[in-house]
This record gives structure tokens, C-alpha cells and sequence, in this order.
């Protein structure tokens, strides 16, 4: 969701110079990422089974693969060869629809259930309102912070639940139902949540 919806959103409210710090954004998230998938494969083994299994999995992780990629080439200078190059921009523009798609049809699949609707509310409520609202709250207390910082984080932190929860929720088979329906509402919330905060930054330059 920080790349298919936060981005595009961050810079529609800030323009494109919002961009470095929400890629930022979306980087240091990923490093959280592999720190926690790394910190769950270690948990189902022990000893040296547990690290091989946790860098294995890291290592497999499409989203981090394509992340270690584009920061090789971009620190190293390194040319992307023509054809792949080319495969890349002939690509690129139905990458963002065509994940957003899938998310659609992936959410259609799933239903909520209501024996899990308590325990679903509350990650959606601290996904929707208090994580933004402490996100800003640190943003705005703290001197000297770029304004487009503050776009950028904001509203990076007020989007749906990913599902990367999801995925993590199966894999470990922990709260499934639960994640399950709170990626749905949040993600039907955030249709809202989102629009006010994209008025409210928008004008309010």
C-alpha cells in the first residue's frame, strides 16, 4: 500500500517533490520488514536452522529482491542494458493498475466475519487514526521538519492495512479471520480517511 496508493497520493497532495522523502519512506519500511520476517523465521526454528531459514526467506522476498535491485543500480551507476530498459518502460505503466487490480480481486475473496469484528476494529482504528495522528503529532512538535516531510509521512501512515499483514497472518497461521477482515475495512475507510486528509493538505498549503 506505501507503494501502489502512498506514493501516488503523497505526491498528488505535496507534487512531485514529495517523491525522495516518501521513497525514503517506503525503504525504511521495507527494512522493517525484513528485520521482522527475519525475527519471525527465527522464532519456528532454533539454533543454525533458524538464521539459514530467516535469510532464505528474506532472500526470496520478491519485494525486497526488486528493493536491493534498484538500490544497487542507482548507488552504483551501473547501466541498465537497452532491451531491459526498454521491457521496463513498456511495463511500468500498467504496474501500479495491474497490482491494484489484483488487490481488488485478492480483497473480493475475502469476507468479513463478524465474530472477529472487536479485535479487526481496533488494528483498523490504530491503523487509520492513531497511527497518523501520532505520526503527525511527531511531525509537527519537532523543529525544522520540510513541510513535504510532514505530507509524506502523514499520509503514509494513514493507509489501509497492507497485505503484507495478511500474508505474514497465513504464513504463520495467527489471526487470519482477524487480519482478513481488517485489511477489508480498512481499506473501504481509507477511501474516506484518505480523501479528507488529501482536502485538508491540498488546501492548506
Amino acid at each position: 500500500n506505501g507503494v501502489f496508493l502512498g506514493l501516488p497520493l503523497i505526491i498528488t497532495a505535496a507534487g512531485p517533490e514529495a517523491a525522495p522523502p516518501a521513497l525514503l519512506l517506503i525503504t525504511l519500511d521495507i527494512c522493517l520488514f525484513v528485520f521482522v520476517t527475519f525475527l519471525l523465521e527465527s522464532g519456528r526454528r532454533g539454533g543454525r536452522a533458524a538464521a539459514t531459514s530467516a535469510a532464505i526467506a528474506v532472500a526470496r522476498n520478491p519485494i525486497i529482491l526488486a528493493t536491493a535491485i534498484g538500490l544497487t543500480l542507482a548507488f552504483s551507476g551501473w547501466p541498465i542494458p537497452f532491451p531491459v530498459q526498454a521491457f521496463i518502460d513498456l511495463a511500468k505503466p500498467a504496474a501500479a493498475p495491474t497490482a491494484l487490480f489484483a488487490l481488488g480481486a485478492t480483497m473480493a475473496l475475502r469476507r468479513i466475519s463478524l465474530a472477529v469484528v472487536k479485535p479487526a476494529g481496533v488494528l483498523v482504528g490504530l491503523k487509520l487514526f492513531v497511527q497518523p495522528a501520532l505520526a503527525a503529532l511527531a511531525l509537527w512538535l519537532l523543529p525544522g521538519v520540510d513541510p513535504l516531510w510532514r505530507v509524506a509521512g502523514v499520509i503514509f501512515m494513514a493507509g489501509p492495512i497492507g497485505m503484507n499483514a495478511y500474508l505474514f497472518a497465513r504464513r504463520y497461521d495467527i489471526g487470519v479471520p482477524v487480519v482478513s477482515t481488517a485489511i477489508v475495512v480498512s481499506t473501504a475507510l481509507s477511501t474516506l480517511t484518505l480523501t479528507t486528509l488529501l482536502i485538508w493538505f491540498t488546501t492548506n498549503d
